[in-house]
């Protein structure tokens, strides 16, 4: 009886994981709501790219800077550090994607909390900027010949600080 028992839950979890890979199919799709529920238990609802060895198709980072009362303006130091200039970060840093969480809208409290925390440090700071920098992976020939791609710049939030 157990080895029956073993040999069903087998065949359950291989057509489970053969679904979640067809899931744009037909079939796939069709099966898919009773699927999400078994893949979250397991958190094997992640895709490819996430293991790929292929480089991201851009890479995002956050700039900070301090903008004072005579309207002089520093970069402030990140998790990450300076950022070498004209350099493309293939490589995965868990500091980099706490500073990403920080720009999407869901963690606007949590940016909020660290810009006020940011005015108390900085007593001479007029106001706080935060920016999103985006910059896209060139391609393999490309990067050969040194060609980088431009940089994206977008202001997520500006902060005044209350003196």
């Amino acid at each position: 009886m157990y080895h029956i028992l073993v040999s069903l839950f087998v065949v359950y979890h291989l057509v489970m994981i053969a679904d979640s890979i067809g899931r744009h199919t037909t079939a796939g799709a069709a099966i898919r709501p009773w699927i999400v529920p078994y893949e979250r238990t397991l958190g094997v609802y992640q895709n490819w790219r996430m293991f790929a060895p292929n480089p991201p198709r851009s890479y995002q980072w956050m700039e900070m800077t301090l903008t004072d009362a005579a309207g002089n303006t520093q970069p402030l130091p990140l998790l990450m550090g300076a950022r070498p200039p004209r350099q493309l970060e293939l490589r995965y840093q868990r500091a980099g994607k706490l500073e990403r969480n920080l720009l999407s809208q869901s963690r606007r409290k949590s940016l909020d909390r660290a810009l006020r925390h940011l005015c108390t440090q900085h007593t001479d700071a007029k106001t706080i900027t935060v920016t999103s920098a985006v910059q896209k992976t060139p391609s393999p020939a490309a990067r050969r010949r040194g060609e980088l791609l431009p940089i994206k710049r977008t202001v997520v939030k500006e902060r005044r600080c209350r003196r």
